[in-house]
């Protein structure tokens, strides 16, 4: 908590200079598809300790926050920001004993973070833009959701799981925007994440991996 308290409390200050110093700032959200590049699969099924057809799907999510543009030059600027976004990843493994008793079994783990990022974005004109930088992620909270499905009924069950995953995740992440004259911007992003999300209790490497798609204003 002491963490995150600083993290709102530097970007908060940092608010503050920029709008002393007349910089741009803006809002935006979207929608996250997410997924683990790594040996997640092989985890996840060992948790669900069965046998049967297994397949990785990709995890529907969302991403809310806000940024600073800082001009550096003709066309070339600055861009930090602070996100809240959820990411993870669904395994479905499906096993059955005859054609007529069919399982079905989910495990959908979702985690949420602050990222922050601090992208380098040059203006190519006519409204489009490309950007790229670091970020770094910091942990809120991960939830583990169980499902399981047999003979049209379905179980549930949400579990709070945390204590196996690192606190910061380290990565880069770039993409392609176009912002309009009013001050409307579309960006589509992609994150890749550069540190192994286990914090060396559970002995597996995965990492996250998601591309973004999003709408924010530019105050003016």
């Amino acid at each position: 908590m002491k963490k995150l308290t600083l993290i709102l409390a530097l970007f908060l200050a940092s608010l503050v200079q920029a709008q002393a110093q007349k910089i741009s700032g803006g809002i935006k959200a979207g929608l996250n598809t997410t997924t683990w590049s790594g040996d997640a699969v092989q985890s996840f099924s060992e948790a669900l300790n069965s046998t049967g057809a297994l397949k990785k799907e990709f995890k529907t999510g969302y991403h809310v926050g806000g940024y600073m543009n800082i001009p550096l030059g003709y066309n070339f600027s600055l861009e930090p920001g602070l996100y809240y976004s959820t990411k993870g990843m669904t395994v479905e493994q499906t096993f059955s004993q005859n054609s007529f008793l069919k399982v079905r079994a989910d495990i959908t783990n979702e985690s949420h973070y602050l990222d922050l990022p601090v992208l380098a974005k040059v203006t190519l004109g006519h409204g489009f833009q490309l950007f790229a930088g670091p970020q770094v992620s910091y942990l809120v909270a991960n939830k583990v959701r169980g499902e399981a499905g047999i003979l049209g009924f379905t179980l549930e069950q949400d579990v709070d799981w945390d204590s196996g995953l690192r606190e910061f995740d380290f990565g880069l992440t770039g993409g392609l925007g176009y912002q309009f004259i009013n001050g409307v911007q579309l960006n589509v992003a992609y994150d890749h994440g550069l540190t192994t999300l286990d914090a060396g209790k559970s002995n597996f490497d995965v990492y996250n991996r998601a591309l973004k798609l999003s709408v924010g204003y530019t105050f003016r």
